[in-house]
């Protein structure tokens, strides 16, 4: 009983950790389009001018 607790919260916790790890390369690729826009956006402008 207690092995199979401890194993559902070994679980829970490796759910987390990849749940984490996915948030992070997610919030990492947005920062990277936010910049590359933002440099596309510059170099427009720049065009532009």
């Amino acid at each position: 009983m207690t092995a199979k607790v401890g194993s559902s919260k070994r679980l829970k916790e490796d759910q987390n950790q990849m749940t984490s790890e996915y948030v992070a390369k997610v919030w990492t690729l947005k920062q990277f389009m936010r910049a590359h826009n933002r440099a596309y956006d510059c170099t427009i402008s720049a065009t532009r001018l």
